[in-house]
């Protein structure tokens, strides 16, 4: 140990507490042990019950079994840290000398502290200054002379002392100045009302300096204040409910046993209150309620408008494909049968059979043609394998005219794939067009027919070896590619048409589904 030593003590179990300017060291059995105080020791004492307290420039330490048990500070109740000696009377109490006068720490650690203004010789006491009489008394020097007394003989001077409350102000105003603010336990103030300041007192009046405040202010503060002297608060508080607890000591430390409650409220703006909440909610569900309202009845009035359209649509449509079926049908059955009847004439009229036999072969493609029509215009949705079905059957019908064309097909559909009427009728018209213009112009040997989906999307290929054609001259007086593009134009077809005059053509046409 190399540190300088101002005080001994030495037990009655023949163990040595050395206390110097930096901590306390215990000699036993030949070798020192450090102990975890780290401050300027004044003064080493034993208490009855065998902890070792020493005082400190940093308070007291209380030592057991060779370790801190407890650090006693100004937090705990002591005026001033600067601790100079204890001494214990006879009942286990610890009285000591500070630089802030004389505290007593009684057995259940609870501080009584005596200043100048109770009779002492002054604050401050010195180094050294203690003793404890035979009798039980106790002597402490300080700069003004020596005090001295027997603790035993001392009596308490008070019982504790309620709290009252003795001033309110409210915006800086009086609260209530018609009523005494000891009769006030509850304020309720509105949101602009809310800097608030409140005194109160300790009833003991014997050394009102030293009487001791601490208050909790519940629903603004977590817990509670350190006592202070004080015995002004003041807050600006929101909208709320709060509850202010208030406790005092008197001059002897003695706490009063039950806390002086302030209920404060304060309310909030209308706009904030439960009431306007509760409306400014159902307006907005309301709000919302409409807005859906209208949402979802024009939706359903657009739906019903849909809905109507494609009934008098599909009326329409019925109506039309009636008559067409019913009178022209009926026309262009007559004008085939009225031909057939000429064709059995004689054969001085050969040439002119020729051309009636031309002319009933036309009939028969005008009733197919209707007879096709039809067939679309009946049907709202046309899945894509019938239409390319159909669209098979009309070729392989129409090359039976053409003995040296074979056809050959190739079909790869999804099938969900669906084409409205409108779709399949186009769609149709424009294949029809392309393998006409094959079989007629093309000289080919072999027409291709394909047709391929994915999942939005139908692709028809009609493509022929023949001869091909240059897609960018116009032939004057042939009408069926400008009829083809004008019908893909207007229903939003993707026509794509390739040919050259050695490799054939292809004519690709595809719609969105």
């Amino acid at each position: 140990m190399n540190e300088r030593i101002n005080s001994f003590f030495y037990t009655t179990d023949k163990k040595l507490w050395i206390g110097t300017l930096a901590g306390v060291w215990l000699w036993e059995q030949g070798q020192f042990t450090k102990i975890d105080v780290i401050a300027w020791v004044k003064h080493i004492n034993q208490h009855i019950n065998g902890d070792i307290w020493v005082t400190t420039t940093d308070g007291i330490y209380i030592i057991k079994d060779k370790k801190v048990t407890r650090h006693l500070g100004t937090e705990d109740g002591l005026l001033n840290s600067f601790v100079y000696s204890v001494l214990f009377d006879n009942a286990g109490n610890g009285w000591v000398s500070t630089n802030r006068g004389i505290a007593k720490i009684d057995t259940s650690m609870r501080f009584t502290t005596f200043s100048a203004k109770e009779g002492l010789q002054g604050d401050e006491f010195n180094t050294k200054g203690y003793c404890k009489g035979e009798d039980g008394t106790l002597y402490f020097a300080g700069v003004n002379g020596i005090n001295f007394f027997n603790p035993g003989k001392i009596t308490r001077k008070s019982d504790p002392s309620p709290t009252m409350l003795t001033g309110i102000e409210v915006n800086n105003q009086p609260y209530s100045p018609d009523l005494e603010p000891e009769f006030i336990n509850s304020i309720n103030l509105t949101y602009r009302e809310n800097n608030i300041r409140l005194s109160f007192s300790n009833m003991d009046f014997t050394v009102p300096g030293k009487n001791q405040y601490k208050f909790w202010l519940k629903g603004f503060q977590n817990d509670w204040t350190t006592p202070q002297s004080n015995n002004v608060v003041q807050y600006i508080l929101p909208p709320g409910d709060y509850h202010l607890y208030i406790q005092s000591a008197n001059h002897e430390g003695v706490w009063s046993r039950e806390p002086l409650i302030i209920n404060i409220y304060i309310r909030p703006p209308w706009y904030l209150t439960t009431l306007a909440k509760i409306i400014f909610l159902l307006l907005l569900l309301g709000t919302v309620a409409a807005v859906f309202y209208f949402i979802s009845r024009n939706r359903y009035q657009k739906k019903l408008s849909v809905l109507q359209t494609e009934q008098v649509v599909q009326k329409e449509k019925e109506r039309l494909s009636r008559d067409l079926h019913d009178n022209l049908g009926a026309q262009i059955t007559w004008i085939s049968n009225s031909i057939s009847q000429l064709t059995r004439r004689p054969a001085q009229l050969s040439e002119t059979n020729d051309k009636l036999k031309r002319l009933e072969e036309g009939t028969g493609e005008l009733m197919q043609t209707l007879r096709e029509t039809i067939w679309v215009l009946n049907k709202d949705k046309i899945s894509g394998v019938e239409f390319f079905d159909n669209l098979v059957n009309h070729a392989a019908r129409f090359i039976e005219s053409y003995a040296s064309i074979q056809l050959q097909t190739e079909e790869n559909i999804t099938a969900g794939i669906q084409l409205n009427s409108g779709q399949a009728l186009q769609l149709f018209r424009i294949c029809q067009e392309a393998i006409t213009n094959a079989c007629k112009h093309s000289g080919a040997s072999v027409i291709h027919v394909t047709a391929a989906s994915d999942a939005n999307r139908l692709s028809v290929r009609i493509s022929d070896n023949g001869k091909g054609f240059d897609t960018g001259t116009d032939v004057p007086g042939h009408y069926g590619l400008q009829n083809m593009k004008q019908r893909a134009e207007e229903s939003n077809l993707e026509l794509t048409i390739e040919s050259s005059p050695t490799p054939g053509t292809t004519v690709t046409v595809s719609v969105t589904v």
